[in-house]
């Protein structure tokens, strides 16, 4: 992965930036990880940020084609006023209110690409410039004949620190909320919880973020785990909660419902403690190549069950694993310093061919 650069300098002249973002804000503030990159972000270079999901929730369905129209006359307007759009989104899609922009635009994609079928609606002229944080997403754009920026995700390391839980009780740390019932199941969260019930030692500690909370008692108490599921439903010290637990967990049954790094378990990795994650996430690439956890292959309850005893009788080398990679590898100086220099680049690029931007 990158090289660590150190520097907290904003630049002397930073581009008016526009950070679209097509899901909704979190219930509870400060627990969303593409939020907290977009804080980042904002940090660094200043800017705006606008809704392109028109709810203050999730769950409602609405056609992609429609984001953004109830904020039309808003994005016409702001569009004469910035140098460049950065839309954030958990894949490809086609949100034409983003045809009328006549400022650059950067497409981020925060998830995983699904399918490796080139999307009907691209055309040769998509002039966005296309950042994906993995190898694994870049070949699937690449074979639709995208080129794209690889930008890996970061963390901030001072953070957290290293404490070894009480060995008696091992305990996993899951942080990928469902934000629609739908992922109960897609996410793992049944599974997991049906693999407790088989291991009578495990315990859970789930990171909640005030959507279907009650459904998750539910599940908890139809399976008699009150006693080894806690239910965190506030912003909370991470570094802390890590402190108690060995590992980390994350599963998604299709790459696009969760951050192609799902950022608990970057937050994970940043204390040293391993981590479980599902094949079809991006991630799973790097922890097997860095050997710091267990890649399921399903969400079948005894694949969880298989990969979590192996997680247990290899925990010892999969931890040492996981010391100082994080800081080697997830620097967020680093992060920033990519964005900077594709926001550069798009600006040049736009500068010589007179400005002008078509999807």
């Amino acid at each position: 992965m990158g090289t660590t650069m150190h520097t907290s300098d904003s630049p002397k002249n930073p581009p008016r930036i526009l950070f679209h973002l097509t899901v909704p804000p979190p219930a509870v503030e400060g627990t969303d990880a593409l939020f907290q990159e977009v804080d980042r972000l904002q940090a660094r270079f200043g800017g705006q940020r606008i809704f392109l999901y028109p709810f203050s929730r999730p769950g409602i369905l609405l056609p992609r084609w429609l984001y953004g129209l109830h904020r039309l006359h808003r994005l016409v307007t702001i569009d004469r006023q910035v140098d460049l759009h950065n839309i954030f989104a958990p894949g490809l899609f086609l949100y034409p209110v983003l045809s009328l922009l006549t400022r650059p635009t950067v497409y981020t994609i925060v998830a995983g690409l699904r399918t490796h079928t080139r999307p009907w609606w691209l055309r040769p002229s998509f002039r966005d410039r296309i950042i994906v944080s993995n190898r694994r997403d870049a070949r699937i754009l690449q074979s639709w004949g995208l080129s794209c920026t690889i930008i890996y995700p970061s963390i901030e390391v001072s953070r957290f620190s290293f404490s070894r839980p009480a060995a008696s009780r091992f305990t996993i740390m899951c942080g990928s909320a469902p934000w629609v019932p739908d992922q109960f199941a897609q996410k793992g969260i049944d599974a997991i919880l049906d693999a407790a019930q088989v291991l009578p030692d495990l315990h859970l500690v789930f990171l909640w973020r005030g959507i279907l909370l009650e459904q998750m008692r539910q599940r908890i108490r139809r399976r008699n785990l009150e006693a080894r599921v806690q239910v965190i439903n506030r912003k909370v010290d991470v570094n802390q909660v890590l402190g108690r637990v060995h590992a980390s967990v994350a599963l998604a049954d299709r790459p696009e419902i969760l951050k192609a790094y799902p950022h608990s378990l970057l937050e994970s990795l940043a204390a040293n403690k391993p981590v479980l994650i599902s094949q079809s996430i991006p991630m799973a690439d790097y922890v097997v190549e860095r050997g710091c956890g267990e890649v399921l292959a399903s969400l079948n309850p005894k694949t969880v069950v298989c990969g979590i005893q192996h997680l247990i009788e290899q925990y010892d080398t999969l931890q040492a694993n996981t010391v100082g990679i994080a800081e080697r590898d997830l620097s967020p100086d680093a992060m920033l310093r990519a964005y900077q220099s594709v926001y550069s680049d798009v600006l040049a690029h736009a500068s010589h061919s007179g400005g002008a931007h078509a999807q």
